[in-house]
């Protein structure tokens, strides 16, 4: 259990000597851009899987009649697909 604590310690102050090593170096450069292209990425993996979820919910239910169902099993649906 020491050792977790040693090396959480390392891994922190590695984390603010990074910063630092970027900040000095002036190497902003390199980290905005690809931080922006991860934003941006992020953004579109994000709203793709909501416009997918949504198609496979509207698919499933025009298979299935939930009339003749319970309401539960739109909400499990639901659910899943989540």
């Amino acid at each position: 259990m020491n050792n977790f604590f040693s090396d959480f310690k390392l891994g922190i102050t590695s984390y603010f000597s990074a910063w630092q090593l970027i900040k000095n170096n002036r190497m902003w450069g390199y980290f905005f851009y690809p931080l922006c292209l991860s934003l941006v990425l992020s953004f579109t993996f994000f709203r793709l899987r909501i416009e997918i979820q949504d198609y496979i919910e509207q698919v499933l239910n025009a298979l299935i009649n939930y009339e003749s169902w319970w309401n539960w099993a739109k909400w499990l649906t639901s659910w899943l697909i989540q």
